[in-house]
């Protein structure tokens, strides 16, 4: 039985190019609305956006917005909002003609169950030759930039939220070599629906050697691997584009670009911050 499975749903690299796909799966909505309710989704796009984001993947949209790369933050403890929130109704009202693949560590294409669930919803492996397989396709993709670390960094009672920024040069690379925008979005409540067993020398070792920090013993309701029902609210903003397309671009193209990315994000945290009940949060980043 284990050798069939591993036959039939491993062999086809499906976490590099999405080939396990299902497109009835995506849209089963009734799934994705329990999702929305526990969580209270809410999904705010700025004024600027709203006026494009139907546009954003049709055919007949203008060029820079046919395909887009998506930075999704906090990483928080297990970013289960990037996973389903592009399979959810509200999503796709919002953006009806922007198909993404949602990209994430390794281990969740390792864990039978968990590999299928993420994979019929279009998740890939956030592995550098999934990115370039998939742009290559002409889909867009979402990328947790934070990455890790921010796991490691992540307290749901802390008004602080760590996010990593100078560090992630590559997604912004990739970006220039494509010569394709960055749309910001933050997700309020991320770091309040879970915590995980902190103990950071041993972890920072086991991500060092396997790359993911173990243990790793996530914990939310009842102190169980369940999420608490904090309300969940996206704010989205429009793409940040690159100056220029290029294959070889300077450090210094690279990293203007990312500057002017991590300002938009974070005028878009302070904007709303308020309204959707976290004005006592801030950001603190973690540039070393």
């Amino acid at each position: 039985g284990n050798f069939a499975y591993s036959a039939t749903t491993m062999t086809k690299l499906s976490e590099n190019n999405g080939s396990r796909e299902w497109a009835e799966f995506r849209e089963f909505y009734t799934l994705w609305d329990i999702f929305e309710k526990y969580f209270g989704f809410q999904l705010h796009l700025s004024d600027d956006l709203k006026k494009i984001a139907p546009k954003i993947g049709a055919e007949d949209a203008p060029e820079n917005l046919k395909q887009l790369m998506l930075g999704f933050h906090p990483h928080g403890i297990f970013p289960l909002t990037h996973i389903w929130m592009s399979s959810s109704r509200t999503w796709r009202n919002a953006f009806p003609n922007l198909k993404i693949n949602a990209l994430t560590a390794s281990i969740i294409h390792v864990v039978p169950l968990m590999r299928d669930f993420a994979q019929w919803g279009g998740v890939c492996d956030v592995a550098k030759k999934s990115v370039y397989n998939l742009l290559g396709m002409g889909r867009s993709i979402q990328l947790v930039i934070g990455g890790q670390t921010e796991m490691f960094e992540s307290r749901s009672w802390e008004k602080e939220v760590m996010l990593v920024r100078k560090k992630r040069l590559g997604v912004f690379k990739i970006a220039i070599q494509h010569g394709l925008g960055i749309m910001p979005m933050y997700c309020f409540g991320e770091t309040q629906a879970m915590d995980n067993v902190y103990f950071p020398k041993i972890q920072s070792y086991i991500k060092s050697k396997v790359g993911f920090p173990i243990p790793y013993i996530p914990y939310g309701r009842y102190f169980l691997p369940i999420p608490r029902r904090v309300p969940i609210t996206v704010v989205v903003d429009i793409p940040v584009f690159p100056r220029k397309k290029c294959d070889k671009p300077s450090l210094e193209d690279i990293v203007d670009f990312q500057t002017r990315y991590y300002s938009a994000l974070e005028k878009l945290f302070e904007e709303n911050k308020k309204k959707y009940g976290h004005s006592s949060h801030s950001i603190k980043w973690m540039d070393s």
